[in-house]
């Protein structure tokens, strides 16, 4: 599965509805999200259809840092899931 870093003001319905079982939220506004969507560009038109046009959508390709060991644990699992 491709992983998404998205930040969108006011989105947390539209991001727990569109991917019910593949986000992990970050911070206030900020999750990282898995889906079988190519793009940056139709993530933002699935979560953006009924709510606020601000996001910032950044495609996942490499990761590092320190964070909740769950966070990790989310991205690896994602790698391969089909």
């Amino acid at each position: 599965m491709n992983r998404f870093l998205v930040y969108m003001p006011d989105g947390n319905s539209s991001v727990e509805e569109n991917f019910p079982d593949h986000y992990y939220a970050l911070e206030e506004n900020l999750w990282v999200i898995a889906t079988k969507l190519n793009t940056c560009a139709d993530v933002y038109t699935k979560l953006a259809a009924e709510n606020s046009k601000r996001s910032v959508i950044v495609k996942v390709d490499e990761f590092y840092g320190f964070y909740d060991r769950a966070l990790w644990d989310k991205l690896n699992v994602w790698i391969n899931d089909q």
